[in-house]
């Protein structure tokens, strides 16, 4: 049996290294991190103001990569991206209420 050659082990550390040097390095990283929970706190918080906070733990957050003004909200299903699509006014106007205290 011949098996197909094995990629190079590099090329992965390469890629890491890429981001690293991109991210101004683990303190860029970090920093990334940080935002990301005090985002999903201010999320938790306004679907608690919605009376929605049982969504909260099916909703993934994020900033859409290379900008930190765009904000995607990941679910699993039709129904809560359903859900979030017939709030998503509302859920605006609170993130937008707590984006200054914090």
């Amino acid at each position: 049996m011949n098996f197909a050659p094995k990629p190079p082990r590099n090329k992965p550390a390469h890629e890491w290294l890429d981001y690293l040097r991109d991210s101004s390095g683990l303190g860029g990283i970090l920093a990334k991190t940080e935002d990301l929970a005090k985002l999903k706190v201010k999320l938790k918080g306004a679907l608690a103001e919605l009376d929605l906070d049982n969504l909260a733990p099916k909703i993934e957050a994020g900033w859409r990569s290379g900008s930190q003004n765009e904000l995607f909200l990941l679910v699993s299903s039709a129904s809560i991206a359903s859900r979030l699509q017939q709030i998503l006014p509302s859920l605006i106007n609170e993130l937008s209420k707590k984006r200054g205290h914090m």
